[in-house]
């Protein structure tokens, strides 16, 4: 029979190990994400049209955002987004621009320049990298 300390050591090496394991599943579930959503953003969209672009600029500027924000449209998503915090990207349904009102598409580019403002991407990211390192705590969830 083996003494408790040695009992207590194994278990704490199996406790470890599959912390590890789940950190790991997790993991790859945050960059098989982070790489379907970089690749929305990029391949799987297009520029938005440029006097759009523009106004977007513009926007940006009045709210204080210093980066340059990207505008471009894809047919893969259901509503707006933002991608990205070093170099956002605002995602827009593809027929947007055409199909609502000059003001209705300025106050949703608005809404989405103080997500860009706000730096909720990488307060989301932060999120997730804590939610994969935690992953065990239901209080995390």
């Amino acid at each position: 029979m083996q003494p408790p300390s040695v009992l207590r050591q194994n278990g704490l090496v199996w406790i470890i190990w599959a912390w590890l394991v789940g950190v790991l599943v997790f993991g790859i579930r945050l960059a098989g994400g982070w790489w379907q959503v970089r690749r929305l953003a990029t391949c799987l969209s297009h520029p938005a049209p440029q006097p759009w672009q523009d106004r977007c600029q513009t926007l940006a500027q009045t709210l204080g955002v210093s980066r340059p924000v990207r505008l471009r449209e894809s047919a893969r998503v259901q509503g707006p987004l933002v991608i990205g915090w070093l170099r956002p990207v605002i995602l827009l349904p593809i027929g947007l621009l055409q199909t609502f009102p000059g003001t209705q598409i300025e106050a949703l580019l608005l809404h989405e320049l103080a997500h860009v403002r706000g730096h909720d991407y990488l307060i989301n990211l932060l999120q997730r990298v804590a939610e994969t390192v935690l992953f065990y705590h239901p209080a995390v969830w």
